[in-house]
């Protein structure tokens, strides 16, 4: 009698060890402030370069609170303006990021004004006579992550540019970063 009231005392507590461990009942994470650069400017998290006129390489990666890349890049993905992306090996030595500040333009008189939150993103063009909306991303439900922002890069000649779309994982001391997608498109006018 003893020995199967104990055996029962172990499953209910086993159940309710991985009940707790299932409802997340972990330590809540702390909001951290945006990575800056060493210049002050605001950090660029998604891995991405051009390697050539019309074609990217974008890879998702972990960095820590510095800003200091952890661990090898990837998945990694190869796209060309107007096609689907396509995977590749992330362990290819596929050259330097882009190092400009994220939300850079090629422009004297526009500038870009982004904002991401815990659902949505969005890139505004502010034009000598007003506001343009570029992007506004609402991810799909299976792009779960703490924070959403959207990045530009633009082709060395000033063509096209790249609209990146970054998932921020917050972890401890850590964040995931996550690019579901991205596309490229023709450089706006600055009117």
């Amino acid at each position: 009698m003893i020995r199967r009231t104990s055996a029962r005392l172990l499953v209910a507590l086993g159940a309710i060890a991985v009940a707790a461990a299932g409802a997340g009942c972990k330590r809540p994470l702390s909001a951290r402030p945006p990575l800056k650069s060493s210049t002050g400017q605001p950090f660029r998290l998604g891995w991405i370069t051009w390697s050539d006129v019309n074609e990217i390489l974008y890879c998702n990666r972990r960095i820590d609170d510095n800003g200091d890349q952890v661990g090898v890049l990837g998945p990694c993905f190869r796209l060309s303006a107007g096609e689907r992306p396509r995977q590749i090996m992330s362990w290819l030595n596929a050259g330097r990021p882009d190092a400009s500040p994220p939300h850079a333009g090629p422009w004297d008189r526009c500038r870009l004004e982004h904002k991401g939150d815990s659902e949505s993103a969005q890139l505004t063009m502010v034009t000598p006579t007003g506001k343009e909306p570029l992007e506004d991303w609402r991810p799909e439900a299976k792009v779960a992550a703490d924070a959403y922002d959207v990045e530009v890069s633009f082709s060395p000649e000033g063509k096209w540019m790249a609209v990146v779309h970054v998932a921020i994982h917050l972890g401890d001391g850590e964040r995931i970063i996550e690019i579901p997608s991205v596309d490229i498109r023709a450089v706006p006018a600055c009117r």
